[in-house]
């Protein structure tokens, strides 16, 4: 039997303020599609220029790289945990929450 993924913004804004702590995120003023945003570390290139924030569809939250040599340009928080954190213990949680 596979697993359902279940997409819940209530539960993933948990998820979304750890993974910028993880980031080493920043709080900023700004909005990102008008929710509370942090500038980050990007998980790709290292550079402190990505941003965290609510997704324009208003479904989930993303991550955005700016920096023209960055491959990742954009990845939803689904994708950034399950890419980067895969097997950890925010992996295994995330599992439990949205599967």
């Amino acid at each position: 039997m596979g697993y359902k993924y279940i997409r819940d913004i209530h539960i993933e804004e948990s998820f979304y303020h750890t993974m910028a702590r993880k980031l080493n995120g920043i709080k900023i003023k700004e909005p990102f599609n008008g929710k509370a945003s942090y500038e980050v570390s990007c998980p790709c290139c290292k550079k402190r220029k990505a941003r965290m924030g609510y997704s324009k569809h208003k479904n989930t939250f993303i991550l955005v790289c700016p920096v023209n040599t960055c491959s990742l340009r954009s990845m939803v928080l689904h994708d950034l945990i399950k890419r980067y954190f895969f097997g950890g213990d925010i992996w295994n949680d995330w599992r439990k929450a949205s599967w």
